[in-house]
C-alpha cells in the first residue's frame, strides 16, 4: 500500500524563488490546513541585499527547510559550473550574482529557523570536501550527489 505523502517540495524546471509571490501563497495555504512539511529545493542566487527578507517570508509562510545547490566552495568553478545569468534590475544595470550571494542565503535561512541543506554534485573537479565544510560553516547539512558522465 502506498504511504501518503509527508513532505511537499517547490522545485521543478525553473527556480521557485523567481515566482516568490506564488509560492508564499501556497506555501501559507497549506500551512493554514496544516498540511505537509514544505521544502524549497533552490540555486540559491538571492541578492545578498536580500536574503534575510526572503528568508524570514519563507519561513513565515510556512516552509521548514531549503536545499540548496552549492555546487562548489571555489567563486570561479562556481560560475563555471551554474553559469548565472544576470539579474536585470533597470533596463541599464544588471546585478551579477554568484557563489558569495549563495553563501550569504544559506546564512540567512539559517538564521531565519530553516532546516538548510546544501548539496554538490560529485562532478570532476569538484573538491567536495571543500565544499562540505563550507556547507557546514554556514550551518548547513551537506548531501553530496553522484555525477553521471
Amino acid at each position: 500500500r502506498d504511504k501518503p505523502p509527508d513532505e511537499l517540495v517547490f522545485a521543478g524546471q525553473g527556480e521557485p524563488l523567481m515566482r516568490m509571490r506564488v509560492l508564499q501563497e501556497a506555501a501559507a495555504s497549506l500551512r493554514d490546513a496544516q498540511m505537509l512539511r514544505m521544502r524549497v529545493s533552490t540555486n540559491g542566487l538571492v541578492p545578498s541585499s536580500n536574503g534575510a527578507s526572503v528568508a524570514r517570508a519563507l519561513e513565515s509562510s510556512g516552509v521548514s527547510a531549503v536545499s540548496v545547490a552549492l555546487a562548489t566552495a571555489d567563486a570561479e568553478q562556481y560560475i563555471e559550473l551554474m553559469q548565472p545569468e544576470q539579474l536585470r534590475l533597470t533596463p541599464v544595470h544588471s546585478l551579477e550574482l554568484g557563489l558569495p550571494d549563495v553563501t550569504d542565503f544559506v546564512r540567512a535561512c539559517v538564521a531565519a529557523g530553516l532546516e538548510v541543506e546544501c548539496n554538490v554534485v560529485e562532478a570532476p573537479g569538484v573538491d567536495v570536501e571543500k565544499a562540505r565544510e563550507l556547507a557546514l560553516e554556514l550551518g548547513a547539512s551537506f548531501r553530496p550527489r553522484s555525477w553521471h558522465a
